[in-house]
């Protein structure tokens, strides 16, 4: 038989043989509300609401009765829906959950547009392992030993406008005794088979943001690392001991990249104050 709870109007499929003579008490599993089922409960539910069958049901319980429990059982089996159409608990339950998921997923979603290039740049590091930069004192030591390259990093950058954009950045110290200025570099792309794939030679002095680099198109690239002004402010009158940072760009690097070179090529004098 059908039975519903008066107060939330749940309703349950119950065991008729459950019921004595005179009836029984059930208490509602969900609203936890007090309520006596008897024979006339029998009919259907839209006899059981004209005819106001609940109406009549005892008081609830004192809470403050300790034997209380003891004096009625829960009601039967959940139905899928009320008759006003409410979900069960379990469902309002799993929905809860699915909209705390997707949150989540869209939380993700939105850290992986932000951070993911940046991720992926340090992940590729291990494809392009730079060991030509390790051996750069040797390689430098040929050409200009007292310019020390440090701090020398790589990363990929996804740009809007390009696509990968591989970065090669740091800083070039001045090791002579004599102030210096205009320091140029040179750097070179390998191959697996250690085969020069690309080759750029820049003056040393201007840097930009990330940001840029994720927006900038290729011209504008260019012009930011190659402006004069980042030159002439930061690449002159170096002191020994002082220090100029660049960076270098390469849009599309070749999917061979393996490694690359970096060598300090130029490092001029400063003009004799007059």
């Amino acid at each position: 038989m059908i039975v519903k709870c008066p107060k939330c109007k749940t309703r349950y499929n119950f065991d008729e043989e459950r019921i004595g003579a005179t009836g029984i008490k059930v208490r509602c599993s969900r609203c936890q509300h007090v309520f006596e089922v008897s024979k006339a409960a029998t009919q259907s539910v839209e006899e059981t609401v004209t005819n106001n069958v609940f109406s009549t049901a005892p008081p609830l319980f004192d809470e403050h009765d300790a034997d209380a429990d003891k004096h009625f059982v829960e009601t039967g089996t959940l139905l899928d829906a009320n008759e006003d159409g409410a979900a069960p608990r379990k469902k309002k339950h799993l929905l809860s959950i699915l909209v705390l998921v997707l949150l989540l997923l869209i939380g993700v979603g939105f850290a992986a547009y932000y951070f993911a290039p940046t991720l992926l740049g340090n992940a590729r590091l291990s494809s392009v392992p730079g060991k030509k930069v390790d051996e750069q004192k040797n390689d430098t030591g040929k050409i200009i030993p007292e310019i020390s390259l440090e701090n020398v990093r790589q990363y990929f950058v996804k740009n809007e406008k390009i696509g990968q954009v591989f970065v090669v950045e740091g800083k070039a110290v001045n090791a002579f005794k004599v102030p210096k200025e205009l320091i140029r570099l040179q750097i070179k792309l390998f191959d697996k088979a250690g085969k020069t794939i690309q080759t750029k030679e820049f003056y040393c002095g201007n840097v930009i943001s990330y940001f840029q680099l994720q927006v900038l198109n290729l011209e504008e690239l260019e012009s930011a690392l190659s402006a004069k002004v980042g030159i002439l402010t930061n690449n002159t009158h170096l002191q020994p001991g002082g220090e100029v940072p660049f960076m270098v760009v390469f849009p599309n690097p070749p999917e061979t990249l393996q490694e690359f070179g970096l060598d300090a090529i130029e490092a001029k004098d400063p003009p004799a104050a007059s």
